[in-house]
């Protein structure tokens, strides 16, 4: 006889997909639509750079959609699943980030720019429920090849961003920071990629890079090795071209890292070496440590490399976007002590609730003789300190159990370690652990952006997963 399937109220079996859903069928349409999610944000991107600032909020448009249908079948995986949603912790915590989001916007200076965020960022509280949603949805990735099929498409992302920013470095393709009017220097042509800033594109290709070294040295494949090799090349060679801090603090760290992970697997596994050095990770991690080394040099040689955040930041937030105040001649205030420092201010106003989403401009201007922040000198909208951009406008609550979150996915991820030293092929897990750290290290000194962003919340999501299989 036939098998029968479970309807409902009687209707059709193909009106009930999702009560008869296999979980093969669950895990194939969680890892397709978090590849559609990330498509979505390359498209808005896209749109940004080639139009102009017609469609600028579509990069909020399409995070909000990817967030939604995330959120709508985190809820229907979780059914599905043999893991009880209370038993993950993680799933509290980034539900109360959300939670105090809200308050935070309830309370905030501006509802609306707390809502949609500031014009060019829109980074408001529909991006952070997107991002949580992302972040939920990517905790049930059903195995290790969907994991590293995750890891193949960013690393593609970055490909794309990085053929971009070349292309805009010669000329080819327009980019909004081809002069730095900040503080007049011009035809520097440096390139934003579809993220739009020099800054974020350096910290994409940090994520980028960070996961195509480790399945160089890891992946057992010829074929796909060589995919991450030139992948490094790639990022190694494009990060000198933004000038920045995060460009160069990322490669090292990377390479770091990586090398930390090499030498602790080599030691757990009792390596040795062979006659073919490039038979085993060692062997493969120099080669890859050659060319991310030899790349940004000879690179950053040859365009000259000189750390130009300053001049970036201003230029994006007045001259690009128009939602800071302009730096003046005679200001010699670095970034990093100015934007810091207008956070801590902020954050001594409002502790416990934040400014509000992309509100940080708001408390600059109390007691100004024009509650216009594009006429204050040398104001920014951005502390270039993605922790105190959290507590200045979420509040510190927020702050803490952002940091709890990040803590309690490590942790998750090195309790899977033991996997990726018993085979190689996961090595999935110490490439996410380098992403994630190399990210969580840069952003130190950058800051956080709906282009970027959900990279990193789908890498936590997936270190946090308790029901992966090997």
């Amino acid at each position: 006889m036939p098998k029968e399937h479970k309807t409902i109220f009687g209707t059709t079996e193909k009106s009930n997909f999702i009560l008869n859903m296999t979980l093969d069928t669950m895990y194939k349409i969680i890892r397709v639509m978090l590849v559609i999610s990330m498509g979505l944000s390359v498209a808005a991107g896209g749109l940004w750079l080639f139009t102009g600032k017609l469609y600028a909020y579509m990069g909020l448009a399409m995070l909000t959609f990817s967030g939604f249908a995330c959120a709508l079948w985190f809820g229907i995986s979780v059914w599905k699943s043999s893991t009880p949603f209370y038993k993950n912790i993680s799933y509290f915590m980034a539900i109360a980030l959300a939670i105090l989001a809200i308050i935070s916007t309830l309370l905030s200076y501006s509802k609306a720019t707390s809502l949609f965020g500031n014009q060019g960022r829109f980074e408001g509280l529909l991006a952070i429920v997107s991002y949580i949603a992302l972040f939920l949805f990517a905790t049930m990735i059903g195995s290790a090849l969907d994991a590293k099929k995750i890891i193949d498409v960013i690393i593609a992302v970055g490909l794309i961003n990085a053929v971009v920013a070349a292309l805009q470095r010669f000329g080819v393709l327009y980019t909004p920071f081809k002069s730095l009017f900040s503080t007049m220097k011009e035809n520097v042509f440096l390139p934003t990629g579809f993220v739009g800033s020099p800054i974020f594109l350096a910290t994409l290709l940090v994520i980028c890079l960070a996961l195509a070294m480790n399945g160089a040295c890891f992946d057992a494949s010829l074929r796909r090795r060589i995919y991450y090799y030139v992948s490094t090349g790639i990022f190694a060679a494009v990060l000198p071209l933004t000038h920045s801090l995060i460009a160069m603090l990322g490669a090292g760290l990377v390479l770091i890292i990586t090398l930390g992970i090499v030498i602790v697997r080599a030691v757990k596994t009792k390596e040795k070496l062979e006659k073919n050095l490039f038979a085993n990770p060692t062997g493969k991690f120099i080669l890859s440590a050659v060319i991310l080394m030899v790349f940004v040099a000879a690179v950053g040689w040859a365009d000259k490399f000189s750390l130009l955040d300053r001049d970036i930041a201003w230029h994006d937030s007045f001259f690009y976007l128009f939602i800071s105040g302009m730096l003046s001649n005679s200001y010699d205030g670095g970034l990093y002590e100015t934007g810091w420092n207008i956070a801590l201010d902020a954050i001594s106003r409002h502790p416990l609730e934040g400014t509000g989403p992309d509100c940080l401009w708001a408390p600059q201007i109390i007691g100004q003789k024009y509650l216009d922040i594009t006429v204050l000198a040398n104001s920014l909208e951005r502390p270039y300190n993605d922790y105190l951009y959290v507590a200045a406008t979420r509040g510190i609550p927020s702050l803490v159990i952002y940091l709890a979150l990040i803590i309690l996915s490590i942790k998750r991820a090195f309790g899977s370690f033991k996997a990726f030293v018993t085979s190689s092929e996961n090595w999935y897990i110490p490439a996410m652990i380098t992403a994630v750290i190399a990210y969580l290290v840069v952003i130190f000194f950058g800051v956080s952006t709906i282009y970027v962003a959900p990279y990193f919340w789908i890498l936590l999501g997936i270190m946090n997963n308790k029901q992966i299989k090997n």
